[in-house]
This record gives C-alpha cells, structure tokens and sequence, in this order.
C-alpha cells in the first residue's frame, strides 16, 4: 500500500536501518516508488530511481540518505550485558535509558552506572560511551548469545508521534527528506511537465562520509544536484539568535553553504526566486556547520552545480528528532518546482 505524508514519514523513520545495514529501508522505498520509476539498488545499496527526459534539459539528480546513527555489537559480557561502538555522532549525555533495538527487533535499554552512586566528576560530566552498555533482559553471556553476538547492528528504538502542531521521532531529518523524494517522484511521474532526466538517489552511508552519494554521483554524473536532508534547528531557549541556524516552522531551508560546501550561487538564486514567485515559505540560511552530500556530490567527475533544500530539524542525533508538516510540504513543493 503506497502511504502518503506523516504515514508516509511515519513508516520510514520507524525502520531500524543504521550505516551500511540499509536494506529494509531500501526494500520499503521500492515498494513506495511502485512503477514511477526506474529503480535498481548498486553495488553499494543505494536505491536509484530514474525517470527519462521528456525535454532537453540539464541532467539532475536529486538525492537524500537513508540510514541514521547506529552501534555495533562489540562485546557480550558473562552478565548479559551487551557493550557496543556506537557511529553517527550521538552524543552519549543521549543515550541512557533511552530504549534501543538491535537487528531490527532484539530491543534493548541502554544503561550505565546509576545516578544515585556517581560521585566528584562523575556527576558533572557526560557518561562517556564506552562505559554504557545495553540491557537485553538476558541473564547470562549464553541466553544473550540465543539473541545477539558481536559484529551485530541496532539504532535507537522507534518513537514516532505528534507533539502539537509537530511529530518527533528518530532519524526524522533524513527519513522525512527521503519521503519528499518518493512524492516527489510520484508527482513528476504523474504530471505533464517537462524536464530533463532525473536521477533520484536515495543513498547509503551518509552519517559515516556520505559514500554512498559519492558513489551515485560519480555513476550518474550529473550537470545539477539537489541535496535534501535535515538540518539543524536550534530554535530554543538561551540558544543566541545567530547560532539557530532554522527554525521549525519557518519552511524551507536553501542553504548557501556548509561545512564544506559552497553551493552554486545561481542556482540558490534560483531557488529563492522560485519560492517567493511560488508563495512557497522558505528561509535561507548561511549558518550550517554539518558536512552534507554536497561536499561529494559537487566534487564528481567533472564537477556539479549543487544547491542544498532542507528540512529544519530539532534535536538532532536524539531518538525525538522534531520536524514541522508545514516545513515538509514546503520542501516537497520547492523541489516539484525546481525541476
């Protein structure tokens, strides 16, 4: 069944699919596209979905990465307890007693020392990762081994729900930036409009060096690209103005830079000229620090005019990433118009 806007978001950010374990959010984006595509998943699991010309146009592609922050299973102790190494840059202070889940249906808490025994610095400063573990339930190395052995693979445990007049849930930037795509690719498959062809890579490995959009970029070669992901929104309290990079509700983020990235200046002027004929809210944003597939994409074969349409983001890397519906939509309408 083909799902549409918060169920449509909702399915996706609930899939446990950490770096390099992608493939149940690959096989669900297939079955979404349906045949309004092309698609084929590469050497390195990304999901390319490919819609002919219909116009002599530049060649674009538009991508967003599918995998979130995750751990992998480094050691199960005679306890039970399962230690890990965890990759995608959630800070520990984010990580005890937040409910996580291991292949995909082992769930598991992550603990660490109580608070009521922490003494001098202990109390003061972060847990460091390497001292939580995850409880299974398991009461020894034997019943946890029945469950999950070393090299194994989780993420934070799915928790998607409204909050008012937004929805939170883990992984919500990237996953809802990938359920623009699939509408976005429905809404060109059924429409009459003319364009070049497009090339939408939903890629691997973006919290881990975006290998998987440097790939796809390389293979695709394209003259333009649209990077779509979330991006910070640090619109909260004792937070300076200069530092809140996007606020939720503000719509649309084009961002003229990141952290390793200056995107093409005509084609930001072009977006933000689009979204003021279009009456489309947008903010632009000058401020990002993050380092996106932009920084690999802009960079193949010959080179690539790249441009940056966000979705602002609360309380990145946490298990309740926040997004606004408003700022979704408002992102699906700018990429339609941009093609």
């Amino acid at each position: 069944m083909k799902l549409h806007g918060l169920e449509l978001i909702r399915a996706l950010s609930d899939i446990s699919a950490p770096s390099g374990c992608e493939g149940r959010v690959a096989d669900f984006i297939i079955g979404q596209i349906g045949g309004d595509a092309k698609t084929q998943i590469d050497r390195v699991g990304n999901v390319i979905a490919t819609i002919p010309a219909t116009a002599d146009a530049p060649k674009t592609m538009i991508c967003a990465h599918m995998d979130e922050p995750g751990f992998i299973v480094k050691d199960v102790d005679g306890d039970g307890k399962v230690w890990f190494k965890s990759f995608g840059g959630v800070p520990s202070e984010r990580m005890s007693g937040r409910r996580g889940v291991i292949n995909g249906d082992v769930f598991c808490i992550f603990s660490a020392k109580p608070i009521h025994v922490l003494s001098g610095d202990e109390r003061t400063k972060p847990t460091p990762m390497d001292k939580i573990y995850a409880e299974i339930g398991a009461k020894d190395k034997d019943s946890a081994a029945a469950k999950v052995k070393v090299g194994d693979y989780g993420t934070l445990a799915p928790s998607f729900c409204g909050i008012g007049k937004y929805v939170k849930g883990k992984a919500l930037g990237s996953r809802a930036s990938c359920a623009a795509l699939i509408e976005t690719i429905r809404s060109v498959a059924a429409s009459d409009k003319k364009h070049g062809e497009i090339v939408f890579a939903f890629t691997t490995r973006g919290e881990v060096g975006n290998m998987g959009a440097e790939v796809a970029s390389f293979v695709a070669s394209p003259e333009r690209a649209i990077i779509v992901d979330g991006i910070q929104a640090y619109d909260t309290p004792d937070v300076p103005d200069e530092l809140k990079i996007s606020t939720l509700g503000g719509g649309a983020v084009i961002s003229g830079i990141d952290a390793k990235t200056i995107f093409a200046p005509a084609r930001v002027d072009e977006a933000v000229k689009c979204a003021e004929e279009n009456g489309i809210k947008y903010q632009y944003v000058v401020r990002q620090s993050q380092v996106g597939e932009g920084a690999v994409v802009q960079r193949s074969l010959g080179g690539c005019e790249c441009i940056g349409i966000s979705i602002p983001t609360r309380y990145k890397k946490s298990a309740s990433e926040m997004i606004s519906p408003a700022d979704y939509e408002a992102v699906c309408a700018l990429i339609g118009k941009l093609i």
